[in-house]
């Protein structure tokens, strides 16, 4: 489970447990990493639209 806190907010993400896939592939762990860009821009583009 990955823990992200961005802008005062927290998402929990996960993707496998162990018991269920020991390693993400290379293609998997590019797509968890795309999925908290988007997250990262998002939140940043909320914050940024409450603190105007």
């Amino acid at each position: 489970m990955l823990i992200l806190q961005l802008f005062a907010k927290t998402y929990l993400i996960q993707v496998f447990s162990k018991e269920e896939k020991p390693n993400l592939t290379d293609s998997e762990k590019n797509t968890v990493k795309k999925a908290i860009g988007v997250l990262k821009t998002e939140a940043a583009r909320n914050w940024r639209k409450e603190h105007e």
